[in-house]
């Protein structure tokens, strides 16, 4: 059985707070800025192995991009500022 983490060990794992975490999911970026969560009963948990494929997807995503991609998003932050 794959191992279910909370909301505060995932925090720790993503080096952010538990209310980051509860925003992101409220904005609906469940499953995009932050791994899928499953809900049993009023708790969210997170499976290890969605935590591992979410990491690996990111981790895909950079290896992708290129020089040009990374300066337009920077531009884009530096526009939101």
């Amino acid at each position: 059985m794959d191992k279910l983490l909370t909301a505060d060990e995932l925090a720790i794992f993503l080096r952010t707070s538990r209310a980051q975490i509860y925003n992101t999911i409220n904005k609906g970026r469940d499953g995009v800025d932050i791994p899928k969560s499953i809900q049993i009963g009023r708790r969210r948990l997170w499976p290890k192995c969605a935590i591992d494929q979410w990491v690996e997807n990111k981790l895909s995503e950079m290896k992708d991009k290129t020089p040009e991609d990374e300066i337009r998003s920077v531009e884009k932050t530096i526009n939101r500022i």
